[in-house]
């Protein structure tokens, strides 16, 4: 891509739909590439939705102007208010240097300054976090996520299983970030599950092959970080099997000290994969559907690094191999230090064309 001259102080403008304290992958990476832009002596500047009322509508979050619009009721008048609301935040898109929307849905929703920016030349890039749990993905979504790839200026896509389910072309890809691990980590006699409780995500074929792990491994338990729409029916699905080995954490703001400690990790999201993969921890993560089974396998030398599985038998031979002491960390160290918070903030900053002569 060509490149556009960028002073030092460059105003940046990122658009999701939530941000901190809410918990969640998307938000993650937005804190991680803010710290670094902050850190490059920039200012970083966030507009989210509330997800709940009770917060701010502005505050400073380490550093970062984080505004909080309100949501409307749902419905005609519903979303010509939070129209209103995206128009009256004008200023902050126009005398910005970059306008950088998170996931398609964000640009969607702000599409009247969207277009207002393209009419004046003001460049507006997209990174496309990930899929919307189902299976397969809706016609109009497809619709609206090239509408969006067409209008920006350049996209980053989170994986390259979005190139092949939506069509997109994107301009980088990457997998999300990590922090580089440095000191030691032991093993502690549990698995760690890493994600949400929802039924895209693989909690209950990790659970069911629990129960086939728990019966043979008493002494083995697992730790579940992570909430979301099935953890009653989880926390009755574990009581009903007698599974008192298992533990519900619910969200964790930083998951690091229990992985330190793990046996073996659970989870299928590519951050839980990589904060794994950097501890040296065995990852088995888990798909229901061809989309999902892309997602993961169409990471480079996935098969090398971690374990696959398709249903809840495959889940326990995986875990049983592990516990045999079959590893495959080398390779999934590696991987992890190639893609570290630095390299992703490094792909923003080249896609902006802000190269380091400017800096």
């Amino acid at each position: 891509m060509a490149g556009v001259e960028i002073e030092i102080g460059m105003k940046v403008l990122f658009v999701a739909q939530k941000y901190y304290p809410h918990i969640g992958g998307v938000e993650k990476h937005l804190r991680e590439l803010s710290t670094g832009l902050l850190r490059d002596g920039h200012t970083v500047t966030i507009i989210v939705r509330k997800h709940k009322d009770s917060l701010k509508n502005f505050e400073k979050v380490a550093g970062v102007d984080v505004i909080r619009l309100k949501n409307s009721t749902k419905g005609v008048a519903g979303r010509f208010s939070n129209c209103l609301r995206v128009l009256m935040k004008l200023p902050a898109f126009v005398t910005a240097d970059v306008v950088h929307f998170h996931d398609y849905s964000a640009m969607w929703s702000c599409a009247p300054i969207v277009l207002f920016l393209k009419l004046i030349w003001k460049r507006v890039f997209i990174t496309f976090h990930g899929w919307e749990g189902v299976f397969p993905p809706k016609k109009n979504v497809i619709f609206k996520r090239k509408i969006c790839e067409k209008i920006a200026d350049g996209n980053i896509c989170i994986g390259h299983y979005i190139t092949k389910w939506y069509g997109t072309k994107p301009d980088y890809v990457i997998y999300g970030g990590v922090h580089q691990n440095t000191g030691p980590t032991d093993q502690g006699n549990y698995a760690v599950y890493i994600g949400r409780l929802a039924s895209d995500t693989g909690i209950f074929t990790y659970l069911k092959a629990w129960e086939k792990i728990a019966k043979e491994n008493d002494n083995l338990s697992l730790i579940i970080c992570g909430d979301g729409p099935l953890r009653e029916e989880l926390e009755g699905y574990a009581c009903r099997n007698n599974l008192n080995n298992i533990e519900f954490k619910g969200f964790l703001v930083e998951t690091e000290g229990v992985l330190r400690n793990a046996k073996i990790v659970l989870t299928s999201g590519y951050l839980g994969i990589l904060e794994a993969f950097s501890m040296g921890k065995p990852v088995v993560s888990v798909f229901d559907n061809q989309l999902k089974k892309d997602y993961l396998e169409m990471i480079p030398h996935s098969r090398e690094m971690m374990w696959i599985a398709q249903d809840s038998d495959e889940v326990a031979d995986c875990i049983n191999a592990l516990l045999l002491g079959q590893s495959k960390t080398r390779p999934a160290l590696s991987f992890a230090q190639e893609n570290s918070w630095e390299r992703v903030k490094s792909s923003y900053c080249d896609l902006w064309g802000w190269h380091d002569n400017h800096l």
